[in-house]
């Protein structure tokens, strides 16, 4: 109960401020996450591609407008970018599968341990946050807030 709570204050923070809690801090740290269908992704293993790591959850609002812009730019830039969504939430598989399902999200959705989470995951900073490394897997940009594809765009393609 007293979990639940902590959700649902979580939650209202996150409608009343366009933040919530959830990930801060990897310096271009690996991380191994599980997706959806039990393989798993190490952030090392996109080398040689812009990779961009978006922390969200399904109950964040911001989180939730973001997402069309993120399927839009994988579908333009299949070969030399890949986004990876970590759902910071601890919600059932079947939830999330079906929230994927219904956004029509076409890159990977990774799950981890909100209450432990592995060395190179973020923790303590607002969702949605977005963390962008380049083809050497060097951290170019973190933003916390909404992304857009015309952000994604300049972070990768700067002029």
């Amino acid at each position: 109960m007293k979990r639940m709570k902590q959700l649902i204050a979580t939650a209202l923070l996150c409608l009343l401020f366009s933040a919530c809690s959830g990930p801060s801090g990897a310096n271009g740290e690996d991380f191994s996450l599980t997706d959806l269908n039990g393989k798993t992704h190490k952030l090392s293993d996109y080398r040689g591609k812009w990779v961009v790591v978006n922390y969200w959850a399904t109950w964040c609002p911001p989180c939730r407008k973001e997402i069309p812009d993120f399927v839009k730019f994988q579908q333009k830039h299949p070969k030399d970018v890949q986004i990876l969504g970590i759902a910071y939430e601890d919600a059932d598989p079947d939830k999330l599968k079906r929230f994927a399902n219904e956004f029509s999200i076409n890159y990977p959705i990774l799950t981890v341990d909100v209450y432990n989470p592995p060395g190179g995951i973020l923790n303590s900073t607002p969702l949605p946050t977005t963390v962008i490394y380049d083809p050497s897997g060097r951290r170019v940009e973190k933003r916390i807030g909404p992304m857009h594809e015309r952000d994604l765009e300049a972070a990768i393609n700067p002029k």
